[in-house]
């Protein structure tokens, strides 16, 4: 045990401790691919795509659906090859004001830029749709895991698209530490919200830390959890 707790501090200490974190998370889920518990993924959030190419690659006969909110973005998700949908989802069928610098910190909820040191926002207004709808009216199939990371509007989300949660297995959404995203929940409103719809968070993916860029100290920020079903 000493062994272990050593290697993990001077894991952190080099800059590799989330490298160890991916590492093992790759682990788990190659385990539950192969076992045939992720077949359909839902890359909410998707920005450029990266992400789900990466788990492409991994998961090589799993199905992927990518949503976007931001136009700009389109131009890349096209050259994916994989199934994406440029619609800002949240609690319902609507409008609402996007905040965007065409950064992957683009969101509904501002960011704290006296925390992320960014820049040169526009307010854009974009049409929304709940995720239970859309899915039905372009006859979707029920995904297994969901990849959430839409800057303080996880929980937007979630409420609208509470059937489609209830049928996922897996959950991975980006939690924060600190007051990121002006006006978006707390660290404990997120584990509350996931709690009750039934998800238990299992291991830490990634943790994020402050941009020295703004002058911040290397504070802790975000983490990357996953969730599984209870």
């Amino acid at each position: 045990m000493k062994q272990a707790l050593k290697r993990l501090a001077t894991l952190g200490l080099q800059g590799d401790f989330n490298a160890a974190l991916k590492y093992q998370f790759r682990y788990r889920l190659l385990q539950l691919y192969r076992s045939g518990n992720i077949s359909t993924v839902y890359d909410i959030g998707a920005h450029h795509g990266k992400w789900s190419l990466g788990m492409k690659k991994l998961m090589p006969k799993a199905s992927f659906q990518l949503f976007e909110a931001n136009p700009v973005c389109e131009t890349f998700l096209k050259k994916t090859g994989l199934p994406y949908h440029r619609i800002a989802l949240s609690r319902a069928k609507g409008k609402r004001v996007f905040h965007s610098n065409n950064s992957t910190g683009d969101s509904f909820y501002p960011e704290n830029t006296k925390l992320s040191g960014a820049f040169g926002w526009e307010e854009k207004e974009v049409e929304t749709a709940d995720l239970d709808s859309f899915a039905l009216q372009n006859h979707l199939p029920s995904p297994d895991w969901i990849k959430l990371d839409v800057q303080g509007a996880e929980l937007d989300v979630l409420a609208g698209g509470k059937y489609l949660f209830s049928k996922t297995k897996f959950l991975l959404t980006e939690i924060p530490l600190l007051p990121y995203n002006l006006g978006a929940p707390s660290f404990s409103d997120y584990l509350d919200a996931f709690g009750a719809a039934g998800f238990l968070p299992v291991s830490v993916v990634e943790v994020h830390r402050l941009s020295a860029k703004a002058g911040n100290s290397p504070a802790l920020s975000q983490m990357d959890l996953f969730f599984e079903r209870q």
